[in-house]
């Protein structure tokens, strides 16, 4: 009886572990789309906060001789 209790709790176990894993899979494309819409939203963020400190970053670095490289926008 006791390898019948094993068994059943294993097989649970493996069947529960599906469920889960489709219920994740079936939300990737959903989270995938979110992720994308966060990344482009710190893009924006990152891209704006370079442009309004380039002109006092420019200076200080021209006068030590590295210049900035260009903003790359995507």
């Amino acid at each position: 009886m006791e390898v019948l209790g094993w068994a059943a709790a294993g097989t649970a176990a493996v069947s529960s572990g599906a469920v889960l894993v489709g219920v994740v899979l079936d939300q990737i494309p959903a989270l995938s789309d979110k992720a994308e819409r966060a990344i482009t939203a710190l893009r924006r963020v990152r891209a704006a906060w370079r442009d309004s400190a380039a002109p006092d970053s420019v200076a200080s670095e021209e006068e030590e001789g590295s210049p900035r490289p260009p903003a790359r926008h995507p």
